[in-house]
């Protein structure tokens, strides 16, 4: 994974791949490559390098190839979701570029938490860390030729971008899909064929709610639930549909999940709690011993 986040080097390897599904239409690697080199040249003309990139990361193409131009170049960008206010991005934005010279050679995105314990608090992730969270994730589930992973969660939230990172790094397919729609949902993973998918315990139930006889065509593998506590009722009923389920613990800081149900368990994870520890991960429970998986 020496290259795991170049699109240029995905491109070499993977010219034809599709990389992303959006709006309908495909587009390869290569195709992806071609248009990041040339935000990637804007970029570089225009940039203020005192400062990492601010980007509002709408869930679109275009956010899709300024964030792989940046990744590209190795330029920092900071990711802003795009509810804030004008003055809340400013204020985030000036915060940040206080502290620009102070970050690490290795950082790639600095992503703000999302506040629900306190004032949010901007978090840097380094281009190690984003690569060694994909391996983590990679040696739970594995990969299949025809993985399709659908994002429909901000990419301005580490739930989100970790998807685009990971489908970079093993050279497979994105199907994101601009906002999160319950009644669309089955659709859209039958359609673009979709084998994985990131959900909220909130947007799960609600697809299990407005589709009382739905359950997953056999391509959709695994559904990974995570960003809040997923009740034990709520693992029961989408058992009972036979959907295949991982729920996932992590945080904004450690670059998305450190736990997760086994993949074999996909279909039993409420027996299974938070999970174990993912490949690289330590932790601790407090007056325990450390864990390692």
């Amino acid at each position: 994974m020496s290259e795991a986040l170049s699109i240029r080097a995905a491109a070499d390897e993977s010219p034809a791949v599709p990389a992303l599904r959006w709006n309908g239409a495909s587009y390869s690697f290569a195709a992806l490559a071609e248009k990041a080199d040339a935000r990637l040249h804007a970029l570089n003309d225009a940039r203020d390098r005192a400062r990492p990139y601010p980007l509002v990361a709408a869930s679109d193409l275009d956010t899709v190839v300024t964030l792989l131009a940046l990744l590209e170049g190795r330029m920092p960008v900071l990711l802003l979701h795009p509810r804030l206010v004008a003055a809340e991005r400013d204020a985030l934005v000036s915060d940040v570029s206080r502290a620009g010279r102070a970050l690490p050679a290795d950082a790639a995105v600095i992503i703000h938490t999302s506040g629900t314990t306190g004032t949010p608090r901007a978090a840097v992730l380094t281009r190690a860390a984003m690569v060694a969270s994909a391996r983590a994730s990679a040696a739970n589930l594995g990969w299949e030729p025809e993985d399709r992973w659908l994002a429909c969660m901000p990419l301005a939230r580490v739930g989100g971008l970790s998807i685009l990172t990971r489908c970079l790094a093993a050279r497979r397919t994105l199907v994101l899909a601009p906002a999160f729609d319950a009644e669309a949902f089955p659709a859209l993973v039958a359609d673009e064929r979709v084998t994985l998918a990131s959900l909220v315990p909130t947007m799960l139930a609600r697809v299990l709610d407005a589709h009382p006889a739905w359950t997953p065509p056999a391509h959709l593998r695994a559904v990974l639930v995570g960003g809040a506590q997923a009740p034990e009722r709520l693992l029961e009923r989408a058992a009972s549909r036979r959907v295949p389920v991982v729920v996932t613990y992590g945080m904004t800081e450690t670059c998305s999940q450190v736990t997760a149900t086994p993949y074999a368990e996909r279909f039993r994870a409420a027996a299974c709690g938070a999970g174990l520890p993912l490949d690289g991960a330590e932790l601790r429970v407090p007056g325990g011993r450390p864990g390692r998986s």
